[in-house]
């Protein structure tokens, strides 16, 4: 079973949500039109998604009482026990903030240049890289999941424009950040 939580949810009409009540970090809007440019201004272009992104990150053993929610004992739903995430809520507005200032973080923490590259790499749990040549995406990718794997955040989901890196990627339409992305016909 999967529950799926609406922290935009009201309890009445002079209530607030989940959502109304988190910090929600800086605006990650304007980051989204910046990367699809800058995806689209080189030939190649290669991206992933973080494996199960946002259940990497823990939350704090002090916090977790401020992330409580009721829910049915056993499936004789006759008990109402109170439960805490020990993880990031998925779809409260808070979620990417956390989820970019713990990549963040953990790029910090490396001391190679391509770890600097990739902080710039990401937007919330989509990971970009575009170049002129394919072979420049071969040649990193090793070091890149070496990376990412170091911080418990593998890449998964490999896709690419470029036949020569088929081995490893899906080929075909993609929807990558909001665009529709054959990446057959690289349309």
């Amino acid at each position: 079973m999967c529950i799926v939580f609406n922290a935009s949810a009201k309890s009445g009409p002079n209530s607030r949500s989940l959502n109304e009540s988190l910090y929600t970090g800086p605006k990650l809007a304007s980051k989204i039109q910046t990367m699809n440019l800058r995806f689209r201004g080189k030939s190649f272009g290669l991206t992933a998604d973080i494996s199960k992104a946002f259940l990497q990150i823990e939350i704090a053993l002090e916090h977790r009482d401020y992330c409580r929610f009721l829910f049915f004992k056993d499936s004789s739903m006759t008990e109402v026990v109170a439960y805490r995430f020990k993880v990031v809520l998925l779809r409260a507005t808070s979620s990417p903030y956390l989820l970019n200032q713990t990549i963040q973080h953990h790029l910090d923490a490396q001391t190679s240049s391509l770890a600097s590259q990739l902080k710039t790499s990401f937007y919330v749990d989509n990971y970009q890289r575009c170049c002129d040549l394919p072979t420049d995406t071969i040649s990193e990718r090793p070091s890149i999941e070496k990376i990412m794997v170091e911080t418990n955040m593998p890449l998964a989901k490999w896709t690419t424009n470029t036949p020569l890196l088929g081995d490893f990627t899906e080929m075909g339409p993609q929807d990558y950040l909001d665009l529709d992305w054959n990446t057959a016909d690289d349309t």
